[in-house]
């Protein structure tokens, strides 16, 4: 597995950057599609307390020790495609020696694509329900009085009575 962290960068154009750019970065590595994964986190880049998202981002290439061969041409290719979105680019590849393991359940698809993805949100929209465009907090002070009125009147809120069978 390949995979390419993006910190400082939006994760919504990393998601189409990615989609752009698998199958050349899969074919620059002499690899099957499904070895390239891209990591997107929340993350923010900050110098000297200003944010610098999309501005200043760091790339982290995690690969295995055989693919190093590939480097400089993976380098180049990153750092020409992502200057589209990116204006500074700081390009680092870590390789590990350890073996990975992996299980992939056959009865799955291997990744969610654009062909086998449900939406939920579509399953569970009911086209009759009715969206209240009025104002919620219309009248709220009088109600809230007139529901708390008694309150007052009794200070049934502040004292505790005293039976006088006990």
């Amino acid at each position: 597995m390949i995979t390419l962290t993006f910190i400082g960068s939006d994760r919504y154009a990393i998601g189409e950057y990615a989609r752009d750019i698998t199958t050349k970065l899969a074919n620059l590595y002499e690899v099957k599609e499904e070895e390239i994964l891209f990591l997107a986190p929340e993350y923010y880049l900050y110098h000297k307390g200003v944010e610098q998202t999309s501005y200043q981002v760091l790339i982290q290439v995690e690969a295995n020790e055989k693919y190093r061969f590939f480097e400089k041409k993976v380098a180049e290719f990153i750092l020409q495609t992502a200057q589209e979105f990116m204006v500074h680019i700081c390009l680092r590849f870590r390789y590990f020696k350890e073996q990975e393991y992996e299980h992939v359940r056959s009865d799955y698809p291997r990744y969610i694509t654009e062909e086998n993805e449900v939406l939920a949100e579509e399953e569970e929209y009911d086209e009759n329900t009715e969206i209240y465009e009025g104002n919620i907090f219309e009248n709220f002070e009088e109600k809230w009085k007139e529901a708390h009125e008694h309150d007052h009147d009794s200070d049934a809120c502040c004292h505790h009575h005293h039976h006088e069978d006990e």
